[in-house]
C-alpha cells in the first residue's frame, strides 16, 4: 500500500513541503557553504549564477520603485484612455526566460520573444476580426492555438507544456499571450492596441534583462565538460575504493554500501550533466551556441563507464562472499600486483575537505545497512566459469582504467561557447600500464 499511496501523498502537496524542508536543510548545512568557498569550489559557479539571477530581479524591482517614469512607461496607441500594462510583466518574462545555462537562457529568451510577438499580433487580429464577439473569439483562439501547437510541438507524450526541449516554448508562449490578451480586452481592462503593444514590449524588457544577465561572466555552459570532469573524479574515487576493499577481502557489506553510495553519486552527477546539456540543446539548428557532438558522445560514454564501475563492484561483492566461504578463492600474486599497479596509475583530484559528491554520499550512508543488489552470478555455478572470477575482475578493472584514461583525453577536446571558441584546460591524466591488457 505504501508504494501505491506515495504518488498520491507526494502529489497532494506534501512533495512540495518536503522539497522546501530539504532546501532549508541545505541552507543550514555547513557542507553546502564549504562546497562554495573551499577548494576545489565545486558549487562556486552555481553560487555566481544565483547571485546574477537575484541581481536581475533586484535591478528590475529597483527600476520600478525608484524610477517613476519607468513605472508609467506606455507605448501610445489609438486607444483611450491609456492603461499602464508595462510594469509587472517584465518580471514574469525575466523569471521564465532564465534557465540554468547560458545557451538555454539565450534560446528560451528568443523563443519567448518570438512566441510573445506572434501571439500578440494574432490576438490583435482576432480582436479586430471578431469585434468583441465571444463565439468568434473562442473559435479564433481554438483554431490558431491548435495550429501552432500542431506545427511546433512533437506528437504524443512529449507535446505537454514544456516537455519538448527544442521548439516547445515558442508555441507555449504564443498560446499564452494570444489567450491572455484576448481575455483581458474582452473583459474591458483596456483597448486592444494598448494591451497588445504594451504586453509585448514589457515582455521584451524582461527578456532583454535575462539575456544580459546570462552573458555576464562567469557563465554556465551546458556544452562545457566541466561537470563531466567533476563526475569523472567521483567515478575514479569509487573505482579506487572498490579495488582497495576487494584486495583487503573486506566484509561484503562494505562493498554493498559502496555500491549504494556510488550509484547515488553517479545518478545525481549524471542527471545534472544531462539536464544542462538538454537545456543547451534547445533550438539545436541555430547558427550559434550549437550543441557539441563530442559532448553528447562524452555523456553517453560516461554512462557506460559508470555502469561498468558498478558492475565491477557487484563482481567484487561476489568475490568477497566466496572468499568468506572458500579460503582458496583468492587472488594470485600476479593479480594482486596488477591491481595494486592500477591504483598507482589513477590520477585523482585531492579531496582533503571531503567536499566531493562521492564523499558526501559516503558520509550520508555511514551506519546504514544497504540492501544487497541482485547479481546474476547468484544463479551461476562456479564450475560453469571458463575464466577464474578473480582473473576476470583484474582484467575488467584494467579495461575500466583504459576507459578512464580515454575519457580524460577526450573531454579536453570538447569545445563550447557561442561559436565553439572555448575549451577547458588540460585535465588529469591517469596512466595506462603496459603489457597487461591492450590499450585503446
Amino acid at each position: 500500500y505504501k508504494t501505491a499511496l506515495m504518488p498520491w501523498i507526494i502529489g497532494g502537496g506534501f512533495g512540495l513541503i518536503l522539497e522546501m524542508m530539504r532546501c532549508l536543510r541545505r541552507i543550514f548545512s555547513l557542507v553546502s557553504w564549504k562546497r562554495i568557498f573551499l577548494p576545489p569550489y565545486y558549487d562556486l559557479r552555481k553560487f555566481y549564477w544565483c547571485v546574477k539571477y537575484a541581481f536581475g530581479f533586484t535591478a528590475l524591482v529597483a527600476m520600478n520603485v525608484y524610477w517613476p517614469e519607468f513605472t508609467m512607461i506606455s507605448i501610445p496607441t489609438a486607444d483611450e484612455p491609456v492603461a499602464y500594462y508595462f510594469s509587472g510583466w517584465f518580471l514574469v518574462a525575466y523569471a521564465f526566460a532564465t534557465t540554468q545555462t547560458l545557451e538555454g537562457t539565450v534560446k528560451k529568451s528568443l523563443l519567448r520573444a518570438c512566441g510573445t510577438c506572434a501571439g500578440g499580433f494574432c490576438a490583435w487580429l482576432g480582436l479586430t476580426a471578431c469585434n468583441g464577439n465571444a463565439l468568434g473569439l473562442g473559435i479564433w483562439l481554438t483554431v490558431t492555438n491548435s495550429v501552432i501547437a500542431y506545427l511546433g510541438l512533437p506528437t504524443g507524450f512529449s507535446s505537454r507544456f514544456g516537455m519538448d526541449k527544442d521548439f516547445a516554448w515558442g508555441p507555449a508562449y504564443f498560446a499564452m499571450t494570444n489567450a491572455l490578451i484576448v481575455f483581458e480586452v474582452y473583459l474591458g481592462y483596456g483597448g486592444k492596441n494598448d494591451i497588445t503593444v504594451n504586453r509585448i514590449v514589457s515582455n521584451l524588457a524582461g527578456v532583454a534583462m535575462a539575456l544580459f544577465m546570462s552573458i555576464l561572466p562567469p557563465c554556465i555552459y551546458g556544452n562545457s565538460p566541466d561537470n563531466l570532469k567533476v563526475l569523472l573524479e567521483d567515478y575514479k574515487r569509487a573505482f579506487r575504493e572498490c579495488i582497495k576493499l576487494t584486495l583487503q577481502q573486506s566484509d561484503s557489506q562494505q562493498l554493498i554500501n559502496l555500491y549504494a553510495t556510488s550509484k547515488a553519486t553517479f545518478e545525481s552527477g549524471f542527471s545534472e550533466v544531462q539536464d544542462n546539456y538538454n537545456d543547451a540543446n534547445q533550438l539545436n539548428k541555430l547558427c550559434v551556441l550549437k550543441p557539441s557532438t563530442k559532448m553528447k558522445f562524452g555523456i553517453d560514454a560516461m554512462a557506460v563507464l559508470g555502469s561498468s564501475i558498478l558492475s565491477a563492484i557487484r563482481l567484487a561483492i561476489v568475490l568477497t562472499e566466496e572468499a568468506q566461504s572458500d579460503s582458496e578463492a583468492q587472488f594470485n600474486i600476479d593479480e594482486v600486483e596488477k591491481l595494486e599497479s592500477l591504483l598507482q596509475c589513477l590520477d585523482i583530484e585531492e579531496d582533503a575537505q571531503s567536499m566531493s559528491s562521492f564523499a558526501i554520499h559516503k558520509k550520508a550512508s555511514e551506519g546504514k545497512s544497504h540492501k544487497r543488489p541482485f547479481l546474476i552470478a547468484d544463479n551461476q555455478n562456479q564450475s560453469q566459469r571458463v575464466v577464474p572470477a578473480h582473473t576476470t575482475f583484474a582484467h575488467f578493472c584494467n579495461y575500466i582504467l583504459n576507459y578512464i584514461h580515454h575519457r580524460e583525453v577526450r573531454l579536453d577536446d570538447v569545445q563550447f561557447g557561442f561559436v565553439g571558441e572555448q575549451k577547458t584546460g588540460k585535465g588529469r591524466r591517469s596512466t595506462v600500464p603496459e603489457g597487461y591488457f591492450v590499450s585503446w
